[in-house]
């Protein structure tokens, strides 16, 4: 993986960790749930500007928007797992293993298969 597709991993999975924020941070703190247009205002302009400017440099390091989605979505599949498990405890049963191992598969051959 070159440097700018190191870049855009780093960037799409600080906007999925704000996006899962964003979204399941009501469940677990009540301020969130009291202040949804936080939620919506500031940290939807802030999330939509990482996604944009993660998107402009996937499709610079690869040229493709396939690839980028991808590996975008497979980004979020590991990124909601592990802040589900740390921040609110729920663990990953066999069904959930089985979908991470098929979003790692879907990183491996949009990074790897020629």
């Amino acid at each position: 993986m070159n440097k700018q597709g190191l870049i855009f991993v780093i960037i799409i999975a600080l906007a999925q960790s704000g996006a899962w924020f964003q979204q399941f941070s009501q469940i677990r703190w009540d301020w969130f749930r009291t202040n949804t247009w936080f939620n919506i205002g500031i940290l939807g302009i802030l999330l939509s500007i990482l996604f944009v400017y993660g998107a402009k440099i996937g499709y610079e390091a690869w040229e493709s928007v396939w690839k980028i989605r991808l590996i975008q979505f497979a980004i979020g599949a590991f990124v909601v797992s592990f802040w589900s498990w740390f921040i609110l405890g729920e663990g990953v049963n066999l069904k959930t293993f089985v979908c991470l191992m098929l979003a790692l598969g879907i990183i491996l051959i949009q990074v790897f298969w020629k």
